[in-house]
């Protein structure tokens, strides 16, 4: 009964996030090399070598499957994977 309790918690939004990077580098949204360059919770957007379009690109892929909308003032302070895993979990639970 433990493990099946286990295998029903939900994702980790940090994984969640990088799952998402790795889609959309691999739909061709984000640059290619995403989908195999080491990623973790600490990894800044910066490094990404995201331009502006394609953070926003990943911004609203993200809103659409978390089903939340992000302020601008909350985005503006988002660094790295972990501050927007954390950015959208906190949307979800305030929704």
């Amino acid at each position: 009964m433990r493990s099946t309790m286990r295998s029903m918690r939900a994702p980790d939004p940090v994984e969640v996030v990088i799952a998402v990077v790795r889609d959309l580098a691999s739909a061709g949204a984000l640059p290619a090399e995403l989908t195999a360059v080491p990623l973790e919770a600490a990894t800044t957007l910066d490094s990404l070598g995201l331009d502006s379009m394609a953070r926003l690109e990943l911004l609203a892929e993200l809103e659409d499957r978390a089903d939340v909308h992000l302020a601008e003032a909350t985005v503006s302070g988002i660094r790295t994977i972990s501050d927007l895993a954390r950015a959208i979990f906190q949307a979800r639970r305030a929704a």
